[in-house]
């Protein structure tokens, strides 16, 4: 079944409508919101969580860290821990808490754990949030789409600002690595989503 595109507003209120219908039919809802870097996904994702009173686990945390990823490559699937969240999903499904990594982007390392309720409606958002490890445990799947163009723009203003990185060192990892994996790994996610919200 081919995807439904839609703007960011009507996008967000299209999951409103269908989420709300779900909430007769199933206790505990997961939304997974995935898209390339820079996207929109933690926006689309924060307003969601305020119109569902839902909570967001966001897979930045599950990546493994500096030490275990060896060629510096954050933007492929074997960068984070895909197994243990899919054990976390499952659990956060059935009603039970689970101990979610916390993970800091300034040194690339995790630096603890904090304890994760499940709520009725919860959101998965990340760049593998789609993953064919994580799909059977979504009700819901979204892709968010924007131009490349768009998405460096937003990469670098968000990258220099809150992870204290300069222009020339995120315009060159995209280049080697985020693009390429975007195109291997990422986009690839597009074609498993129910709605697509175009976030230019």
């Amino acid at each position: 079944m081919k995807a439904c595109e839609l703007s960011l507003q009507d996008g967000i209120e299209k999951i409103v409508e269908i989420v709300n219908h779900m909430r007769k039919e199933k206790p505990v809802i997961l939304i997974g919101i995935a898209g390339g870097s820079g996207s929109g996904k933690g926006y689309v994702a924060k307003i969601l969580s305020r119109k569902l009173k839902a909570e967001i686990l966001s897979l930045d945390d599950y990546y493994l860290g500096i030490d275990k990823v060896k060629d510096g490559n954050f933007d492929s699937p074997k960068a984070l821990d895909l197994e243990t969240l899919r054990e976390h999903l499952s659990r956060l499904k059935r009603g039970k808490a689970v101990k979610r990594p916390i993970y800091d982007f300034r040194i690339h390392k995790r630096i603890g754990f904090a304890r994760f309720e499940p709520s009725k409606v919860m959101i998965l958002e990340g760049l593998f949030a789609l993953h064919d490890l994580l799909k059977d445990e979504l009700d819901l799947k979204v892709w968010v789409e924007a131009s490349e163009e768009t998405r460096l723009k937003r990469r670098i203003e968000r990258d220099v600002k809150e992870r204290g990185r300069t222009e020339e060192s995120v315009v060159a990892q995209w280049k080697t690595w985020v693009q390429p994996m975007f195109k291997k790994f990422v986009e690839p996610q597009r074609k498993r989503a129910d709605i697509v919200i175009i976030n230019e």
